[in-house]
């Protein structure tokens, strides 16, 4: 399961930088270019999003019933991973040192894995109960400009439309193709 620690401090386009690319030049419309902006995020972001990635930077929890043999860090790209708690078989938690793990692949443009270090294991948890968390900031900092511009294509699809229409350009999709996560 995730859930969402810390959202993003901000959007990746400003309203300013809708409004120049929809050529509006009045404010009558800001809180609606906004929300089409929020939207057009949303359509992309996290869990839920196409791409199955964290934009900007935000910080996630996993949690898990136990420890697998890789954790597999949801949402790349993953910056860091800040914390692995987990219950033992008492209920007691327990922080784990950064010492005892490794982690790969942070900064990429697939999940990063986490595994213990070599030669150890992970500690004995108890099974159930979300026993193990993770606690990991993902997102870039500076959202690649191909997605801007696809966010902005879309905020002016909106704009134009006045509504949300079924289906987006090919060029919106040639946009966001490459950083899209497949799964088989």
């Amino acid at each position: 399961m995730l859930t969402l620690v810390t959202p993003p401090v901000s959007l990746p386009v400003t309203v300013q930088e809708a409004k120049d690319f929809c050529r509006v030049t009045h404010d009558d419309e800001d809180a609606g270019i906004a929300a089409m902006i929020g939207a057009a995020t949303a359509a992309l972001d996290g869990p839920e999003g196409l791409l199955g990635r964290a934009l900007m930077t935000q910080t996630w929890r996993l949690t898990l019933d136990r420890f697998p043999p890789m954790i597999s860090v949801p949402m790349p790209p993953c910056q860091a991973v800040t914390s692995i708690s987990y219950l033992d078989a008492t209920g007691i938690e327990w922080v784990l040192s950064p010492d005892a793990y490794e982690v790969t692949g942070l900064g990429g443009h697939i999940a990063a894995k986490i595994r213990p270090l070599r030669g150890t294991s992970w500690p004995r948890a108890r099974y159930g109960d979300g026993a193990v968390q993770v606690e990991f900031v993902a997102g870039w900092s500076v959202v690649p400009e191909r997605l801007r511009q696809a966010i902005l294509a879309h905020v002016s699809s909106m704009y134009d439309g006045r509504e949300c229409q079924a289906g987006m350009t090919a060029g919106y999709d040639d946009l966001v193709r490459s950083y899209r996560l497949w799964s088989f």
